[in-house]
């Protein structure tokens, strides 16, 4: 589908719905951009756990090269905010699907995702029976977490990191289409996009590129040292020592196309804000409400 259909149906669409449709889920994503993870951060993932089942808490560290090691560190870390138990599980291909790693997840709380490489968690967990529970847990009250590439899998639409027309130095310094590569995440949000490390690492262009591509989402960069806590009603609360840039071109005027430089992209009107830690942004009605 290319750039002008994609507009047109997201033109049609979102004045039938309203905007945003009303969120399904009863249970909270904690989004993390990477780096250090503040006390209040994990205290609060922490205490969301509590709400389902026994508040049992499990990382997944399959984002990392090590995932013994990360496991063992961020299971450690999280217990020290919780009186709840806190495990660790190495998802293989050979587990995924299986009785008894369902078994496992019994009464989970909260699941958390630790950093790395996100494609390494999308290509064991997609279309996996343990992503269908993990789901479960989240829609039935518990609480996903993830920091780094576990917060970026958590959307539909996922960054990889890549772009498809530039490498080292040039990468990040274009707004163009048909340029960064997204693939298929977890989806427990399908109307954002998260990027992670955001305000750090400069990757302001890469989110723009993709919300003038798909203006019917929302794009939310989370800096490190910061949090973004989805509540079931569809806000999103930042907590941490960062902020949260959000790019939202729902209503905005995309183009005019130049024929003679056809990648590059342009757009009028696009809403930028810039939250501190205690702000929320309702994505319902589009708008920061405190």
């Amino acid at each position: 589908m290319g750039l002008t259909t994609r507009l047109l149906l997201a033109a049609l669409v979102l004045p039938i719905l309203g905007g945003a449709a009303p969120s399904p889920e009863q249970g909270y994503l904690v989004i993390i951009g990477g780096g250090n993870r503040p006390e209040r951060v994990l205290r609060q993932f922490a205490e969301l756990a509590k709400r389902r089942g026994t508040g049992r808490i499990v990382v997944i560290p399959n984002a990392s090269a090590d995932p013994e090691e990360t496991g063992k560190s961020q299971a450690a870390e999280l217990a020290k905010y919780t009186e709840q138990k806190v495990d660790w599980f190495n998802v293989t291909k050979e587990n995924v699907n299986q009785d008894e790693t369902l078994a496992f997840f019994e009464g989970t709380g909260g699941i958390f995702f630790s950093g790395g490489v996100q494609s390494r968690l999308t290509d064991l967990m997609n279309g996996s029976r343990l992503l269908d529970l993990v789901r479960d847990i989240y829609v039935s009250g518990g609480v996903i977490g993830g920091t780094s590439a576990g917060a970026a899998v958590q959307s539909q639409m996922m960054l990889t990191g890549d772009e498809k027309r530039y490498s080292g130095e040039e990468v990040l310094q274009h707004i163009e289409e048909d340029n960064i590569v997204t693939t298929q995440g977890f989806g427990f949000v399908k109307d954002v996009i998260i990027d992670q490390h955001f305000i750090r690492r400069s990757r302001h262009n890469r989110l723009i590129s993709l919300i003038l591509e798909n203006p019917d989402k929302v794009g939310i960069g989370v800096d490190e040292q910061t949090a973004v806590v989805r509540y079931p009603d569809n806000t999103y609360e930042v907590i941490g020592e960062g902020q949260a840039v959000i790019y939202d071109a729902t209503e905005a005027v995309i183009g005019p196309d130049d024929p003679k430089h056809p990648h590059l992209l342009s757009g009028c009107d696009l809403r930028l804000h810039i939250l501190r830690e205690g702000q929320v942004y309702d994505m319902k009605t589009r708008k920061v409400v405190r």
